[in-house]
């Protein structure tokens, strides 16, 4: 198995990523490798809550796998579904990361289809079937905490794509589609399940049990919400990207609060218009991570939006010359662990994850969301 891990300063020891990095050790910058056969080719699309785990996908022998992938155990290949073309990838995992949801291939009604897939612990991934029974296709874009609400979207008995909201005792449930929408997918939950956003027809939406599908609230500049890619643990916090009505073109980053949303702005550009798109957000709504003109961000109220790069010299020391770090697509419910997709310094496309040395408030915010899991379950 082929890795690609760059350290600087002192090594993390085996598995401590996240919690589990004491105080006092350096930040650090770590490809996720690739597997064996293929072109060489790894993307990271989420972290676990705890930041021990990042998932996503590789190119191998087989063809491109959905991926798992610790400090300790580098690369682990996760299979697909039987039957049609070799092809899976992981878009989410829960809090500790012993459930991954994401999507595989398999044979229904003699075609290939696309699956909504489910993998626990060391199992074979499982089918969470579609919104057309036996036919159609699905895929799963978040987990919550627990492993147990999964949701993403799905072919409707009226062959359009619908959000939909999966347990083990309902099955695969429609979220709906806003009016006058023709579509919609949900892209990210809460913790305890209870919160899904996502998007309908290019409208970013939140969807509870009590209240059904809303719209997100715009930024003052913003024209509306597009899509909302994240939510926090606590479903209190949401992100994505607006279009602006100021200028003609623009798309801008924003952040949703319980006191109202906020542009998150822009990094320097040379187009005709600027776009920022958040991808991830920590725990207690602190910290969004993104991408702006394909460079990734931190953005946090006290220093704005800045390069991810700039970010981590300044204020941890760690210089990531010779990577470029295209997106940042996630972040850990204490904002210690970052994952994205960049380039290595072989110049390779490679899925990435950067672990911060943990402060003690951090410590302790991680473990507040950990007992909220363990009340809810």
């Amino acid at each position: 198995m082929r890795r690609s891990t760059v350290s600087v300063g002192a090594a993390i020891g085996a598995g401590l990523v996240g919690a589990g990095a004491a105080a006092g050790q350096v930040a650090a910058i770590h490809g996720i490798g690739d597997l064996p056969g293929g072109t060489y080719s790894s993307s990271l699309n989420r972290t676990s809550m705890d930041g021990r785990v990042a998932v996503g996908r590789s190119t191998g022998t087989a063809g491109v796998e959905a991926v798992r992938w610790t400090l300790g155990d580098g690369l682990t290949p996760l299979g697909d579904l039987p039957g049609g073309t070799f092809s899976s990838q992981a878009y989410d995992a829960s809090f500790d990361g012993q459930v991954i949801v994401g999507t595989g291939q398999t044979v229904a009604g003699g075609d290939a289809v696309t699956r909504a897939v489910r993998w626990e612990g060391a199992t074979a991934p499982e089918d969470l079937g579609t919104l057309r029974g036996s036919l159609g296709w699905s895929a799963a874009r978040g987990v919550s905490a627990s492993g147990h609400v999964v949701v993403g979207s799905a072919e409707n008995p009226a062959r359009f794509e619908e959000a939909f909201r999966w347990t083990r005792e309902r099955g695969m449930e429609g979220l709906g589609i806003l009016p006058g929408a023709s579509s919609s997918v949900a892209e990210a939950v809460s913790g305890d399940g209870s919160v899904v956003v996502g998007l309908s027809s290019f409208r970013g939406f939140r969807w509870t049990a009590e209240t059904g599908m809303q719209l997100i609230t715009p930024q003052a500049n913003a024209s509306f919400v597009r899509a909302a890619r994240a939510v926090s643990a606590d479903g209190r916090f949401i992100v994505g990207y607006s279009d602006l009505s100021t200028i003609p073109g623009g798309r801008e980053a924003f952040l949703s609060t319980p006191d109202g949303t906020i542009g998150l702005g822009w990094l320097p550009y040379g187009g005709t218009a600027p776009f920022s798109e958040a991808l991830g957000v920590s725990g207690d709504g602190r910290f969004v991570v993104g991408y702006s003109s394909n460079i990734a961000f931190l953005w946090d109220a006290s220093h704005g939006m800045r390069r991810l790069s700039d970010a981590l010299l300044a204020d941890h020391g760690l210089n990531t010359t010779g990577w470029s770090l295209g997106r940042a697509t996630s972040i850990s419910a204490d904002g210690m662990v970052i994952g994205g997709i960049g380039l290595n310094p072989q110049g390779r496309q490679t899925g990435w994850v950067v672990v911060l040395p943990a402060p003690g408030a951090a410590g302790l915010l991680l473990a507040g969301v950990a007992a909220g899991v363990r009340r809810r379950r």
